[in-house]
């Protein structure tokens, strides 16, 4: 696994051995940073269940300001980090050993997000309740730490999301299928919905 482009383009990403993390296969991260590519440069990003860091990584490789990486997984942590490091963004990111679900707790920056990568592990999106509790919680994300026009990029296996209504202050921007997962790009609009 690689950074496919910008400033890091080719440097490789370290990844945990086993089958607790799920990096998006290459192909999936290129054509999704084709689709959000003009709202990359200087942009603000978090990634939840960073795992490897993989898509804010690529994101601060392509002119992104600022990533913050949230992820619990102590063993990935370390992983994470190293690729933070090998990659020379420690200055323009900030890692938070913190439950995705749980950071309108503890969150205390008072700059809103433009990107958002939500990209649990599949059960979230599989399950109808926990699919259910993901699309709420997406919901507070947008109205507590997104801005107006924000992107959030959702990353699940295909058709889990089949029939599932969206958040009112989201709106569905792209919705492509590449083998067995699909991406949803969804767009913040609260002042509509205000």
């Amino acid at each position: 696994m690689k950074i496919i482009a910008g400033d890091a383009r080719g440097l490789k990403l370290e990844s945990p051995e086993g089958m607790q993390t799920r990096p998006m296969n290459i192909r999936v991260r290129e054509s999704v940073f084709d689709l959000i590519q003009d709202k990359v440069p200087g942009s603000l990003v978090l990634d939840l269940f960073a795992g490897t860091g993989s898509l804010g990584l690529e994101a601060l490789s392509r002119g992104a300001r600022f990533c913050y990486f949230l992820e619990t997984s102590k063993e990935t942590q370390q992983v994470l980090l190293r690729n933070i490091a090998n990659n020379h963004f420690k200055e323009r990111s900030k890692f938070i050993s913190y439950n995705a679900f749980h950071i309108f707790k503890i969150w205390k920056e008072k700059e809103l997000c433009q990107i958002v990568f939500f990209d649990p592990p599949y059960h979230y999106f599989d399950n109808p309740v926990t699919r259910r509790e993901c699309m709420q919680y997406l919901s507070e994300l947008a109205e507590k730490m997104a801005q107006d026009n924000a992107l959030i990029v959702l990353h699940y296996r295909k058709d889990a999301m089949a029939g599932m209504p969206i958040p009112k202050a989201l709106h569905i921007l792209e919705n492509r299928v590449y083998g067995t997962t699909e991406i949803m790009i969804l767009e913040v609009q609260k002042c509509m919905n205000s």
